[in-house]
């Protein structure tokens, strides 16, 4: 996504179904699609699923991508 791949949403969509039942890993795709997206309140509300998971790095590198957004 912060590469701005020209079949960024295609590889989001397609996926998807890869990662049902993994929360880290949906989180992580959620957190994609909001960057994509330019969706601030969508990238901290994966910081949020990350910080309830105890994945620290992701929670903090995800705060910092919703400040550079």
């Amino acid at each position: 996504m912060l590469a701005g791949h020209p079949k960024a949403a295609d590889l989001l969509t397609e996926t998807r179904s890869l990662v049902t039942g993994n929360p880290i890993a949906v989180a992580l795709l959620d957190r994609a699609a909001a960057l994509l997206n330019d969706d601030k309140d969508g990238i901290l509300a994966t910081a949020a699923v990350f910080e309830a998971a105890g994945c620290r790095y992701q929670q903090n590198r995800t705060l910092l991508l919703a400040d550079a957004g």
